[in-house]
């Protein structure tokens, strides 16, 4: 019967599309509907199995799709791609579900919960980085967003070298902490941070005119068509500790396997870095701006600082 009725709806919903002139929309709101309706239909089957867990699951999984497809709202304005996005995702969503819940997956299931939480912080650091465009994207500053991203540039190359020497470390790091070899660790970790602070000191060597000019030189000499240009390069680098400090800390966090941890604590900061960002751009400037990156930063590194200590007070 369901099959019947989901043919029929076909034809009505064609028939509609014709009368209104608007065939592909309509379609696409017919398609939404039904495979929301297949999704419904997978869910009255576990309430009839009395199957709490995977009834949870599935209840969030389907608004994660409505979320997912709100979200590309964002960068999308045609409805009808939207609404064939969120079939798209029903359909999935429904198969994949089946298919886990008929095979066992438990090596996958236990990687996966490692990955998926280390994997979506490594995203959040790149959102944390990029608050500063959308602030001003929002703000309908685009001279200034140009200079930013190109002065960006140069940071994206020290978080380079940080990650590098980071990911080099981190086996040494872990050795030391699961063998309670505290005094290593800590040396560890101290010689990493003056690395870090060497990088930093370096970055501030592209604010002399030795490497400014042949920057703006490749740049086309904007600076000379706004001072103030000039002026957001110099800060760029100058307040550049914030996201080096932000990128180091994590992978202490990392060491500990601390996974979901970091994922929390990095989306928590970087929300709230978000909202009090668009307020500084709006009373301080661009300066505000920065000043309120760099503190998130501040505040990521010392919050991770005081969990490596409580990790070593209990060792």
């Amino acid at each position: 019967m369901r099959k019947v009725l989901a043919i029929a709806g076909v034809f009505i919903a064609f028939a509609i599309g014709l009368v209104l002139d608007a065939l592909v929309l309509i379609s696409a709101i017919y398609l939404a509907k039904i495979t929301e309706l297949f999704f419904d239909l997978k869910i009255a089957t576990l309430l009839k199995q009395n199957n709490k867990t995977a009834l949870f699951k599935l209840s969030i999984l389907k608004w994660l799709c409505i979320f997912l497809v709100l979200l590309c709202s964002l960068f999308i304005s045609n409805i009808t791609l939207l609404l064939l996005l969120l079939a798209a995702l029903f359909i999935l969503v429904t198969l994949g579900f089946t298919l886990f819940q008929t095979i066992q997956f438990n090596g996958l299931q236990g990687m996966l919960l490692n990955v998926l939480p280390l994997s979506s912080s490594a995203l959040v650091f790149s959102l944390y980085f990029n608050i500063p465009r959308y602030v001003l994207g929002q703000a309908d500053q685009k001279a200034i967003l140009g200079v930013f991203t190109i002065s960006s540039f140069i940071l994206m190359g020290a978080l380079v070298f940080v990650n590098t020497l980071m990911q080099s470390r981190l086996h040494a790091l872990s050795r030391d902490l699961v063998s309670r070899h505290m005094d290593k660790f800590i040396k560890s970790a101290v010689s990493a941070f003056l690395f870090v602070a060497a990088v930093y000191a370096l970055l501030q060597f592209f604010r002399l005119d030795f490497f400014s000019i042949p920057f703006w030189q490749v740049h086309n000499n904007l600076n000379t068509e706004n001072p103030q240009f000039n002026r957001i390069y110099q800060l760029v680098l100058l307040m550049s500790w914030g996201p080096l400090l932000f990128s180091f800390a994590n992978y202490f966090l990392i060491v500990q396997q601390k996974y979901k941890s970091l994922l929390v604590l990095s989306s928590f900061n970087a929300l709230i870095s978000l909202v009090l960002c668009s307020y500084a751009f709006d009373y301080a400037g661009f300066e505000g701006l920065m000043w309120v990156v760099n503190l998130s930063g501040l505040v990521q590194f010392f919050v991770v600082i005081m969990l490596c200590w409580h990790k070593r007070e209990t060792a």
